[in-house]
């Protein structure tokens, strides 16, 4: 089976091409849909495998996202209470090692967690972008001083 992202600014043009792909194209699976190509690109916050699966087990799937998703949460979910595949898990950065069967409370306490983490994380991107914007109208506005003061012949300020 295929995967098709579908991107368009307009819900019921995605939901409507998404409908009618899920009916008349059973060799695709509509994977995501987006509201722009910057929601298109953005990629999972957190990945959440089994170790166990046929042509590529979760330990190989988590270490090929590695250069793709590095900034991911990763969470395992597993059948075996294996000390190997812990200690391969976390080296590969994930954060969290559930087994089967999956104790609900736990996932949700991983994934609240989780979600705190990227919080924090989006407004620490915030504050950065906040300061580099006001950087960025700092050095216009002694650029037009300086500018301003070469035009009027007047006494060029300092920086």
């Amino acid at each position: 089976m295929y995967r098709l992202l579908i991107a368009d600014d307009e819900e019921s043009i995605r939901e409507g091409v998404a409908d009618f792909v899920r009916q008349n194209c059973p060799e695709w699976d509509v994977a995501a849909l987006a509201r722009d190509g910057r929601e298109a690109l953005i990629l999972p916050d957190a990945v959440l495998t089994d170790i166990t699966m046929p042509h590529m087990n979760g330990l190989e799937f988590l270490e090929s996202l590695s250069d793709l998703l590095p900034e991911a949460k990763l969470l395992v979910l597993s059948g075996y209470d294996q000390f190997e595949y812990a200690v391969q898990a976390l080296r590969l950065g994930v954060s969290d090692y559930l087994l089967k069967p999956l104790d609900t409370a736990k996932l949700v306490s991983a994934l609240s967690r989780f979600a705190a983490e990227l919080d924090a994380q989006a407004l620490r991107w915030a504050q950065i972008e906040t300061l580099r914007t006001n950087t960025q109208k700092t050095n216009e506005l002694e650029l037009q001083s300086y500018f301003r003061a070469a035009l009027l012949g007047e006494e060029l300020p300092a920086f």
